[in-house]
C-alpha cells in the first residue's frame, strides 16, 4: 500500500489539475458593413457620330451608379470597405479574390477610419461607379445588365469581414425599354398584370413593377421612409 502512494506522488508531482491544458481564446469577428442603397444613373454624352451627321439632338447614355453607405465598423485595424461587383449573385471566389473595384489599384476601395464612425443621415456616403472595372482595365457597364454589388470591410492586417448582403440594380434608367428577355426586362417582368411576387422580384421601372416614386432620370430613388418595390434603395 505505502509503494503505490509513493508512486503516486511521483508521478503526480509538477502537474497543475487548476490549469486548462488548452487556453480558452476568444475572438470577435469583425462587423459587416451593410450597402444603404444603389441607385443607376447615367452620365450624358454625344457621339461624335451624330455630332457629325447634324443630329446632335440624339444623346446616349453611359451607365453609371451611386452606391450609399454608412461607415459603421470601430475596430482599430479598420481602413476602409472594399467593394465587389459581379453581374450575378458573387461567389466566394468574387470577393475573396482580385475581383475588388479600386480606382487607383490600391486597396481598399472606400479608405476610411474608424472615427468616422456614424449612422446619422448627414454622414450617409455616396460614391458614384463609373466603370464595371475602372481604368487602366477600362470595362464600362453594359446597357439592360443587372449588377450585384457587396462590400466587405478591410482592416490593415488583411483581414476582410464577411460580405454584406448583395444589391442587384439594372443598368439603366428605363428597364422597360430594354429587349424582352434580357436580364433587366424578364419576359415575365414586361407583364403589367403581374403577381406581387414577380413584382418583388422584377428590377424597378419595368411594367411589372413600374417607378412609383421620383423619376425615371433620377432612377426612381427611394424617398426616406419608402422601401422596394416600386423604387430603388
Amino acid at each position: 500500500m505505502l509503494k503505490v502512494f509513493l508512486l503516486f506522488l511521483i508521478y503526480s508531482c509538477g502537474s497543475n489539475t487548476r490549469t486548462p491544458v488548452i487556453p480558452f481564446i476568444f475572438f470577435t469577428p469583425p462587423g459587416i458593413p451593410q450597402i444603404a442603397g444603389v441607385v443607376p444613373t447615367a452620365e450624358v454624352y454625344l457621339d461624335p457620330a451624330l455630332v457629325i451627321e447634324g443630329q446632335a439632338d440624339k444623346i446616349n447614355y453611359k451607365p453609371e451608379f451611386v452606391i450609399k453607405y454608412y461607415v459603421t465598423n470601430t475596430e482599430p485595424n479598420f481602413v476602409g470597405y472594399n467593394l465587389t461587383i459581379t453581374s450575378a449573385i458573387p461567389s466566394l471566389t468574387d470577393t475573396l479574390g482580385g475581383s475588388y473595384y479600386t480606382e487607383n489599384g490600391i486597396l481598399p476601395s472606400f479608405p476610411h477610419l474608424a472615427i468616422e464612425s456614424s449612422t446619422e443621415e448627414a454622414q450617409l456616403k455616396k460614391k458614384r461607379i463609373r466603370n464595371r472595372i475602372p481604368p487602366p482595365g477600362l470595362i464600362p457597364f453594359q446597357h439592360c445588365e443587372i449588377y450585384t454589388f457587396t462590400m466587405r470591410a478591410y482592416f490593415n492586417n488583411g483581414v476582410v469581414s464577411n460580405p454584406s448582403t448583395p444589391v442587384s440594380v439594372c443598368a439603366s434608367l428605363y428597364p422597360n425599354q430594354c429587349p424582352i428577355g434580357s436580364s433587366c426586362n424578364p419576359a415575365i417582368c414586361s407583364n403589367n398584370n403581374c403577381s406581387n411576387l414577380e413584382k418583388a422580384s422584377c428590377p424597378v421601372g419595368t411594367n411589372c413593377n413600374p417607378c412609383l416614386y421620383g423619376d425615371f432620370r433620377n432612377g426612381c430613388e427611394c424617398p426616406r421612409g419608402i422601401s422596394p418595390p416600386g423604387c430603388n434603395p
